[in-house]
C-alpha cells in the first residue's frame, strides 16, 4: 500500500533550550513563543495539517510540561504524541529516541523553531522516486552563520 500524507508522521524537534532567544522568550520554550497571538509551533502544525498531515510527534525536553499542557486534546482530527528527552540528545539522538513512536514507512523531521514552506506530498513523491534512504530539503539563505552550511555539487 502506498503511504499517504495522512499516514505519515511528522517529528517536530522542540527540545532545545533556546539560549539565544532568552531575552525575548524568558522562560518560555522558543517553539512556544507567541507569534500572531499563538505559539509559533501552532503555525507549523496548522500549515502541515492544512496540507494533509495528521500525525505529529513533538520531541520535547526543556519545559516539556508546557507542550503537554497546551497540546493535549487541543487539535481535533490530529494525533499529537510526545517523545521526551530527559537529557539533550541532539538532532540524531532525538530522532532515534522518537523511533519507537514512528509507525509508518515514511516520516518527516522538522525543527520546531523555524518555518519553511514546502509541499510535503511532492517531497514524498520525490523521495520515493529516488528510492532514497533519506532525503533532505534545503532552503537557500543569503548567509549561513545562524543556520550552518551545506555544500552541494550544484
Amino acid at each position: 500500500m502506498l503511504n499517504t500524507l495522512a499516514d505519515t508522521e511528522v517529528l517536530i524537534l522542540c527540545g532545545g533550550l533556546g539560549k539565544r532567544l532568552r531575552k525575548v522568550s524568558g522562560k518560555t520554550p522558543k517553539c512556544m513563543v507567541t507569534v500572531a497571538d499563538r505559539p509559533f509551533l501552532d503555525i507549523i502544525i496548522n500549515y502541515l495539517a492544512n496540507l494533509g498531515l495528521r500525525r505529529f510527534i513533538l520531541g520535547i525536553g526543556y519545559k516539556a510540561d508546557v507542550f503537554k499542557r497546551y497540546y493535549r486534546g487541543r487539535h481535533k482530527g490530529l494525533k499529537i504524541s510526545f517523545c521526551r528527552e530527559k537529557n539533550p540528545l541532539g538532532t540524531g539522538g532525538a530522532v532515534k529516541n522518537a523511533g519507537r513512536l514512528i509507525k509508518g514507512k515514511y516520516f518527516f523531521v522538522l525543527n520546531g523553531d523555524s518555518f519553511c514552506r514546502f509541499d510535503p506530498g511532492r517531497f514524498l513523491k520525490f523521495h520515493r522516486k529516488k528510492h532514497a534512504l533519506a532525503s533532505i530539503l534545503l532552503s537557500k539563505q543569503l548567509e549561513g552563520k545562524d543556520y550552518g552550511e551545506i555544500k552541494t555539487s550544484r
